[in-house]
């Protein structure tokens, strides 16, 4: 068995790993117990391998965390998420003013140009034109998802864009989700005051489940783009 307090493996990390669906590291465990606050790392690449894993306790205790960078396979024959647990991959994806949906293209809000655009991924950001979306939905794909979300642009006023979302792929026989697994888009930089525009907010990243037997719980699974930052009415 193992239990961790903290653990950060390793901060190797293989360039473009994620699109070609390969990993550079793995982790194997019989049965894993990640409670009461604990947290661990996984780097861009890593595959982590266990008979059982356990994430978090009871709702009335410190929440334990999995932080998935860029692209991490998770495979176990039983993966619980508790109450108190989650497996965290936001604004772990692209970093600000990164990936193919991000976007440096000026546009007119009234009287300015703006380039605070948000990232695109799964579907064009606010103020995206085609050409820069990545494609006329954006780009990656909703039968098999396994790419991470861009990060939004800085705005032209110096506030920085958020990062997108990492893609985390779960191979389980079965999988039970009470507490939360997220891929969300971090939010842009603030705007200090109202004359200002807030950095584009980072594009949800991915979360593909491959289940051989039961999904259950009622916990939360998203994957949603960063919160739109304080500003001028141009921002993303």
């Amino acid at each position: 068995n193992a239990h961790f307090d903290w653990l950060r493996y390793t901060d190797k990390e293989v360039t473009e790993c994620y699109t070609k669906g390969c990993y550079s590291d793995t982790l194997t465990f019989d049965i894993v117990d990640i409670e009461k606050g604990s947290k661990m790392i996984l780097p861009n690449s890593t595959k982590f391998v266990s008979h059982k894993t356990t994430v978090g306790g009871a709702d009335d205790t410190a929440i334990a965390t999995i932080f998935a960078e860029r692209y991490v396979i998770l495979e176990s024959q039983i993966f619980n998420i508790k109450k108190a647990g989650r497996v965290d991959g936001v604004g772990l994806g692209y970093e600000r003013d990164a990936g193919p949906g991000m976007s440096k293209a000026a546009f007119q809000q009234g009287n300015r140009h703006q380039t605070n655009l948000g990232g695109s991924h799964g579907g064009r950001a606010a103020g995206q034109p085609v050409a820069t979306s990545g494609g006329i939905g954006g780009y990656g794909s909703y039968i098999t998802p396994i790419n991470m979300g861009s990060g939004g642009s800085t705005s032209n006023d110096g506030k920085e864009g958020g990062a997108g979302g990492s893609a985390i792929r779960f191979k389980t026989k079965n999988l039970q989700v009470d507490g939360t697994i997220s891929t969300d888009g971090q939010k842009g930089e603030s705007a200090s005051h109202s004359s200002q525009n807030g950095g584009g907010s980072g594009a949800g990243g991915s979360i593909l489940l491959e289940i051989e037997e039961t999904l259950s719980g009622s916990g939360n699974i998203q994957s949603n783009g960063g919160e739109s930052a304080s500003g001028d009415n141009g921002n993303h």
